[in-house]
């Protein structure tokens, strides 16, 4: 799952790594949840940073932030028309909860080691206001963080960031691209019971 993450990189090496113009206003986000504006690059050729409403239109179940895609699965033919346009969302950690009680829940922050910014495999499209909203896609959960949530998000790797906004890429050589992680490269640790508020800044200092 992914209900929660961050982006806390200063401008310059958010444009360094990501090889983005950002806006001149950028601010380095803590805790993102559904709805709000997040940084997303739509365009390989313009690199040009995004904001999007995290949320977009489903069926008739509402808003969505997530989709579930198990890798070389055939995906719904809503979710297989969203994936006709592809963005990175753009982060550097994400929570997690583990149930511990019927109503008690530990969060979880999930990053690459070295606290390496990365980006979720993301999907996109404008919403009746005009708007760009995007959703993450999610997987099965590897190793590491499966004992605490059954999916999470796709995050992909270096080398396929500029293969998931090429507009000829096939079907199925996107959903081949939507495999777990590495847990090697990964590490979860506790935080906070705060997170669970929206407005509230962890510091990971």
């Amino acid at each position: 799952m992914c209900d929660r993450y961050s982006l806390t990189l200063p401008k310059d090496k958010l444009t360094r790594r990501f090889r983005v113009r950002a806006a001149a206003n950028w601010e380095p986000q803590y805790n993102i949840a559904p709805g709000d504006k997040v940084a997303v690059i739509t365009d390989e050729e313009n690199r040009q940073l995004t904001w999007a409403a995290w949320g977009l239109p489903y069926q008739s179940t509402g808003l969505t932030h997530q989709l579930f895609v198990r890798p070389g699965n055939k995906p719904i033919p809503k979710t297989a028309q969203l994936l006709n346009r592809r963005c990175l969302v753009l982060a550097d950690g994400y929570y997690v909860w583990r149930k511990i009680s019927r109503r008690g829940r530990v969060p979880f922050r999930v990053t690459l080691k070295w606290n390496m910014p990365f980006a979720f495999a993301g999907v996109w499209q404008r919403n009746e206001n005009g708007e760009t909203a995007c959703a993450v896609l999610t997987t099965a959960a590897n190793p590491l963080v499966e004992p605490v949530a059954e999916r999470m998000p796709v995050i992909l790797s270096l080398e396929r960031e500029q293969d998931w906004l090429k507009p000829d890429v096939q079907l199925p050589d996107l959903l081949d691209w939507l495999a777990p992680y590495p847990t090697e490269q990964m590490r979860i640790f506790p935080v906070s019971a705060q997170v669970n508020f929206g407005n509230y800044v962890l510091n990971f200092e």
